[in-house]
């Protein structure tokens, strides 16, 4: 038990300090070469996403996980059609989001798409869905239970935990620091970041439904035991989302309780998101997992 809260403790310790201290000599040198290409909060994103990444291969060895099945990557002859099944799910579900907006009048269809921005965005969904899903579902999910189970008496811990550290992430985005790039930019960034917590009305539309994604994408990968279906459902949510972002356009000025400009915001995002995890539960009763 101790080994793995230690491991924790150093994950986010190491994300938080390497992207604070590495972000403004990387946008530095990234500025060099390509002047005004990228703001430094899209850096600043990219350096947390890749230190994450790269932390996931010493954290997986300190707690002694030798094998991709530990993480959920297993099984795909017998359960690889989770991939295609749950992405079309993912893209229906969004997409019904999308509908409601547009039949009330928050969002207007503005145009078509290219079949080489169709394959950026397919791209870019599936890139996202296997590697989050390895880190989130896989890494601080599957692998951190079979860690602790004997000392945690419901999966519900690990998927809560798992889940609140998966919004928290998600919820809070980097903004450019006000003046020069100074070596303390990092540092200000996240501290920026920490502020976006104190906005209870955008906690309520938008961290609570990050929350659901979160609860949802456990409990898919506990029903099913591997990362297919979280894969095929993410990636499914995410290339819905670019690919209808891009045809379609707000109306809706700075939104209300019922939607908002990020379509998984807002109350008709929750009930969504309720509604997928009401049918991924009642499958796990069906299938007695919820009895173990």
């Amino acid at each position: 038990m101790r080994r793995t809260f230690i491991g924790l403790f150093l994950f986010f310790g190491a994300i938080v300090l390497l992207s604070a201290v590495l972000t403004p000599w990387i946008y530095w040198g990234w500025d060099t070469l390509f002047p005004g290409a990228d703001p430094f909060r899209r850096v600043f994103n990219r350096v947390l996403m890749i230190t994450a990444l790269v932390l996931l291969w010493p954290l997986a060895r300190f707690w002694r996980i030798r094998s991709w099945k530990e993480v959920g990557i297993g099984d795909f002859r017998e359960k690889g059609g989770d991939l295609w099944r749950w992405f079309g799910w993912g893209l229906l579900t969004v997409s019904g989001l999308f509908v409601l907006q547009i039949v009330c009048g928050e969002r207007a269809w503005k145009g078509t798409w290219t079949a080489l921005r169709l394959l950026e965005f397919f791209a870019s969904a599936w890139g996202v869905g296997i590697l989050e899903e390895i880190l989130f579902r896989g890494l601080l999910f599957l692998a951190l239970f079979q860690l602790i189970r004997e000392r945690a008496s419901a999966v519900l811990r690990v998927a809560v935990c798992t889940s609140l550290f998966f919004a928290t992430t998600h919820y809070l985005k980097a903004v450019n620091p006000e003046g020069d790039i100074t070596w303390l930019s990092g540092w200000i960034s996240w501290g920026n970041m920490l502020m976006e917590l104190g906005d209870v009305r955008m906690l309520a539309l938008r961290w609570v439904s990050l929350l659901l994604v979160g609860l949802v994408l456990c409990a898919l990968a506990y029903k099913r035991q591997t990362l297919w279906a979280c894969m095929g459902l993410h990636a499914g949510w995410v290339f819905g989302l670019k690919v209808l972002n891009h045809a379609t356009e707000w109306k809706g000025g700075s939104g209300n309780w019922w939607f908002q400009a990020d379509i998984l915001s807002g109350l008709s995002a929750e009930f969504m998101l309720g509604g997928v995890l009401a049918f991924v539960l009642w499958g796990m009763k069906r299938d007695g997992r919820l009895k173990e």
